[in-house]
């Protein structure tokens, strides 16, 4: 589904509760990582959680930690708009992994009743997920995920293979890319993640290939979400076939005191 800057809302600005998507809705939300998103990030990082802030400064390459406060950060915005809450208190926390049972399964916010969500990031995409019911969401960059990268082959459904190998050169690549969007959604609200063979799972290609997609998982619905170019995303959705994908633009300069009174100092008057 190719992002149209025009057909989406202007970024949400702080105060306001924002209504709960309903149990058949997913609302997505798409913040570019840029490189004026990211110093509002570092502006705002002391919404961050002391387990948050550990996981940032783990990472090696100072582009990822910037990344990673910057969907972090956005997350917690976005939750807080939901809750009534300042983003740093949003408590978060790790459900029970579906497989082994440890805490290292789908993230959860402390809400009742609950509210769920989702967050991926991948080159200056980022992509957040909230619902109602168990959600997933993944985004990715052409560049990380093309048809000449057979390494991701092996971990797709034979049937997934089949129609990506039935498909004109040109197209295997766009193909692959949204089957796998649409795969690792489907894997992250399970709260699996890749702990579970994703070769055993089939998601199908998605809506806008010839190939028909074929049924989602029981219980499960799949949905493509708007993406920059260049990118695919995609959301699954617990308890409906067909979710109904609600897209909103995220903005932390609209969050950032800084930028705010820069603004307002520059303004006409």
């Amino acid at each position: 589904m190719p992002y149209d800057r025009d057909r989406l809302p202007a970024p949400a600005g702080p105060p306001g509760l924002r209504p709960r998507p309903r149990e058949d809705e997913a609302a997505v939300w798409l913040l570019s990582a840029t490189g004026p998103e990211m110093a509002a990030a570092d502006r705002l990082s002391g919404v961050l959680s002391d387990e948050e802030v550990r996981r940032r400064d783990a990472l090696a390459r100072g582009a990822d930690r910037r990344l990673y406060a910057t969907a972090h950060v956005g997350l917690r915005f976005v939750l807080g708009a939901y809750l009534g809450l300042a983003p740093e208190r949003v408590e978060l926390h790790r459900a029970a992994c579906p497989l082994c049972g440890g805490p290292h399964g789908r993230p959860e916010v402390a809400a009742r009743p609950p509210l769920h969500f989702s967050l991926s990031h991948a080159g200056s995409a980022v992509l957040c997920a909230v619902a109602g019911a168990p959600v997933g969401a993944d985004v990715e960059s052409a560049e990380n995920v093309c048809a000449s990268d057979w390494e991701f082959l092996p971990v797709l459904h034979p049937d997934e293979r089949a129609a990506i190998g039935g498909r004109q050169p040109a197209d295997r690549g766009p193909a692959l890319l949204h089957c796998w969007v649409r795969k690792e959604a489907y894997l992250k609200g399970l709260g699996t993640g890749l702990g579970l063979d994703p070769a055993g799972v089939r998601v199908g290609l998605g809506p806008g290939f010839a190939v028909p997609p074929g049924p989602p998982p029981p219980d499960w619905g799949l949905a493509p979400v708007p993406a920059p170019d260049g990118y695919a995303g995609a959301v699954a959705l617990r308890g409906t076939t067909t979710p109904v994908v609600l897209p909103h633009r995220l903005s932390l300069l609209l969050h950032d005191p800084a930028t705010v009174r820069a603004g307002a100092a520059t303004a006409p008057t």
